[in-house]
């Protein structure tokens, strides 16, 4: 005789899971909350490559589980390349050269830069060497810029002005023709 089992109450009609299935879906929970609890979403440096792997698009390492990634995240080579990322991340700032020719042999140059986040004023530096004669001019945390020019510098028709609300900075000055 047989015992239809699928008539009684609290059947289920489905395979239960293997323990693989089990391992397998313990690892995606904690792969999940992992990624939910360091804001790995929103990173803009974790990326999953098309193996199935994590991935620091900053510093091109790859890694085979979530813990490794928070753990490389943490470390000292990863904070480096962040650190020199945010550095290269202020750019050159915008400029304006003008020139303008005067009576007398003389020649203007006007220098127009926006410096928005200088934190202190602008400093100049004119340098004359061999191959030409330079203006420098600098501001934490830009670059230092650099410009030829082509004559002597008159020390007497120089003037400067940093503009502290729009933080423009503006330096025109003379020099003798050659």
């Amino acid at each position: 005789m047989h015992i239809d089992r699928e008539e009684r109450g609290g059947f289920k009609n489905t395979v239960p899971p293997t323990i693989a299935d089990i391992k397998d879906e313990k690892v995606r929970r904690s792969t999940a909350l992992l990624k939910r609890l360091h804001g790995l979403d929103a990173d803009p440096h974790f990326v999953t490559n098309n193996s199935g792997r994590y991935e620091c698009s900053l510093c091109r390492t790859l890694h085979t589980t979530v813990q490794s990634f928070i753990l490389h995240k943490s470390g000292k080579r990863h904070c480096k390349m962040l650190a020199g990322a945010q550095i290269r991340a202020v750019a050159r700032p915008g400029y304006i050269r003008t020139r303008s020719l005067l009576m007398d042999g003389l020649r203007g140059f006007g220098v127009e830069i926006e410096f928005v986040k200088a934190r202190k004023h602008p400093v100049y530096r004119f340098e004359e060497t061999s191959s030409g004669n330079f203006l420098y001019i600098s501001a934490v945390p830009y670059k230092v810029l650099g410009f030829r020019y082509e004559g002597q510098v008159t020390g007497d028709n120089l003037s400067e002005y940093f503009d502290e609300k729009e933080r423009r900075y503006f330096l025109h000055f003379f020099v003798h023709s050659c």
